[in-house]
């Protein structure tokens, strides 16, 4: 029943739902607290699992393929997210090691205070967390502020575009019901 609930609002009630510019922007100068953001970096990053309490030889063997790859991707000129796809032990790895925008301490440390420590294209040098041993990199580091309004559009529009679907779904089920 859910199911068709939403497929019924996804192909009769949002087609029908137009959000105009000016409501969009309306939305943004109305709610500025929603669009402060705290220090942001888009991280990149290959793991190569290992327990913290592992014997010491299997703990080398790791990290030395930790280090392999981080020569790779450091200075031999191929593309961090390639090396990342083909050697990465963890979740990311298919996409490249791509952790999207994390803010300061969303990451396991000491990964987190690697990642902005480091200058975008820049690969970090192998650190060991609880999970094993990571490298890292970064495209682009953003610093606290407010979000712009082009960034922000897109999930205004999309929010909106959702409230009043809902919107919509509720005045039908109170027609339903009086009827």
């Amino acid at each position: 029943e859910i199911e068709t609930l939403r497929v019924f609002v996804e192909q009769q009630i949002k087609p029908s739902i137009q959000i105009t510019e000016e409501q969009v922007a309306a939305f943004y100068k109305d709610n500025p607290e929603l669009f402060e953001a705290e220090e942001r970096v888009h991280a990149y990053h290959m793991i190569f699992i290992v327990r913290e309490s592992a014997d010491p030889e299997t703990l080398a063997a790791v990290r030395s393929r930790a280090e392999a790859a981080r020569e790779r991707a450091a200075t031999s000129g191929e593309d961090f997210t390639t090396v990342a796809r083909e050697l990465s032990e963890g979740p990311s790895g298919p996409t490249g090691g791509d952790l999207g925008w994390v803010s300061r301490g969303a990451l396991v440390e000491p990964l987190s205070e690697t990642v902005f420590s480091l200058k975008p294209g820049e690969v970090s040098q192998v650190v060991q967390s609880r999970f094993g041993f990571h490298v890292a990199t970064v495209t682009e580091h953003r610093p606290a502020g407010t979000v712009g309004f082009d960034e922000a559009s897109d999930q205004i529009e999309s929010l909106l575009q959702q409230q009043q679907a809902t919107d919509t779904v509720g005045q039908l089920l109170e027609t339903l019901v009086k009827t």
